[in-house]
């Protein structure tokens, strides 16, 4: 296999493409795939293999098949062996990266540490870090460590040199949200649209960060969220934009519509973060807008009903580019509008029940609680006796045990959403 696989390369590949990975280099890297016992030692021939392996694996992200691209990405990293930080710093470093992003996406959490310590140990910078530091805030919000994925993220925070108030009260949310009005009321939609890209790397992660924590911090502080949003805002303003800063002005024009109440001035910054991807091209990052937009904010416009079917076509969407959190969260909330606008309560138990097992083989332990309290909300509306924390795979006996839980743990937004679910099956049966 491995001898079939070189050939076919030194026959094409090796000549000097350029061009984005071919089908001819998919059949000789699945042939040197499957000779897994096979090392090479020439550094000559390492580096080429480990690169093309590399390519590989990012193309296999991009259309979403996982396994292929942790596959490419370790047998890539075999290559490299151990000497492969001092063989080839940079590749090292891609490879490392790009397998740790794939373990995550495999729902492969425990895998994730070993990544993150191997990378940290082999580099100075902390601009060779970030990437590592992000997969693992991911990994701990998503499997229920949101605290420890919320105080990580400060700490990353604080090396890029953005720091946040100890204390938020309404008062500092209303004049930084006012503050940042007034900033924005200077640019029209197409200065806005026109202004320069952003170049610096830090600042450009500390908007990806911020973006990416956003939904956790609002569980657990939600009074931050308005100052992460604001955060977003200035930076995209002081240093240029990037495709993370449509999600900041989603976010900041959600504080606009629901804080401050001006629900048009809301919806206009929305049209605005849609024309910002269209800009970038970010397709890949419209999806989780289109998500957020709909669940938070343009509900307030239209009819539940057309929220509904949106949200169910965004579960499909953000699961394609990777986006497993927001596919998460767009079936969480579909489920909440599917009760709300009487949809028929038999097909919201079949999703929710299709939900958690999606949650438990995706292991987000994190959303598969509110699942759970939304399913039981269902089950309970049409009378049936299954047990949705058994369904759910959770070890909490019953709701009161997961209520305490997640008071516990600071989880406010969930707190909330089982108690909204109680109010709504209180107006059925008292």
């Amino acid at each position: 296999h491995f001898n079939i696989g070189l050939r076919i390369l030194k026959n094409s590949v090796f000549k000097g493409q350029t061009d984005p990975i071919s089908l001819v280099s998919f059949v000789a890297l699945d042939q040197i795939l499957a000779a897994k016992s096979v090392t090479v030692s020439e550094p000559a021939l390492r580096v080429p293999l480990a690169a093309l392996f590399l390519r590989a694996g990012r193309y296999s992200l991009g259309v979403a098949a996982f396994p292929s691209a942790l596959s490419y990405f370790e047998r890539g990293l075999s290559f490299m062996g151990d000497d492969g930080w001092e063989l080839n710093f940079e590749l090292s470093l891609r490879l490392h990266e790009s397998a740790c992003h794939a373990c995550y996406l495999n729902a492969l959490p425990d895998r994730v540490p070993t990544y993150v310590d191997e990378v940290i140990s082999h580099t100075e910078n902390f601009m060779d870090q970030v990437k590592c530091h992000h997969m693992a805030m991911r990994t701990l919000a998503s499997t229920g460590k949101i605290k420890k994925a919320i105080y990580k993220f400060f700490e990353v925070m604080k090396e890029l040199g953005e720091e946040f108030p100890d204390k938020v009260d309404p008062s500092l949310i209303f004049s930084t949200l006012t503050s940042t009005k007034d900033d924005l009321s200077k640019y029209s939609t197409e200065d806005l649209l026109n202004s320069p890209k952003m170049t610096d790397k830090r600042k450009q992660w500390a908007i990806i960060l911020m973006g990416s924590m956003s939904p956790y911090i609002f569980m657990v502080t939600p009074m931050l969220s308005p100052m992460i949003s604001a955060r977003i805002v200035f930076l995209s303003l002081r240093y240029g934009l990037t495709t993370e800063s449509a999600f900041g002005l989603f976010m900041y024009s959600y504080g606009i519509g629901c804080l401050l109440q001006d629900i048009d001035e809301g919806h206009r910054w929305i049209r605005t973060s849609r024309l910002m991807l269209e800009r970038f091209n970010a397709t890949s990052q419209y999806p989780k807008l289109k998500c957020v937009q709909y669940a938070f904010l343009i509900y307030l416009k239209e009819p539940f009903q057309s929220i509904t079917s949106v949200l169910l076509d965004c579960r499909q969407e953000t699961m394609m580019v990777g986006d497993i959190e927001y596919a998460i969260f767009s079936s969480t909330w579909r489920g909440q509008f599917a009760v709300l606008t009487g949809e028929h309560l038999s097909q919201v138990e079949k999703e929710c029940d299709s939900l958690s097992k999606d949650m438990i083989r995706l292991k987000q332990t994190q959303s598969i609680l509110d699942n759970a309290s939304m399913h039981s909300m269902a089950l309970q509306l049409i009378g049936s006796s299954k047990d949705p924390f058994a369904l759910s795979g959770v070890s909490f006996k019953d709701e009161d045990e997961v209520l305490e839980f997640v008071e516990k743990s600071g989880n406010k937004a969930h707190a909330i959403s089982i108690y909204t679910y109680r109010v709504v099956t209180a107006c059925f049966f008292q």
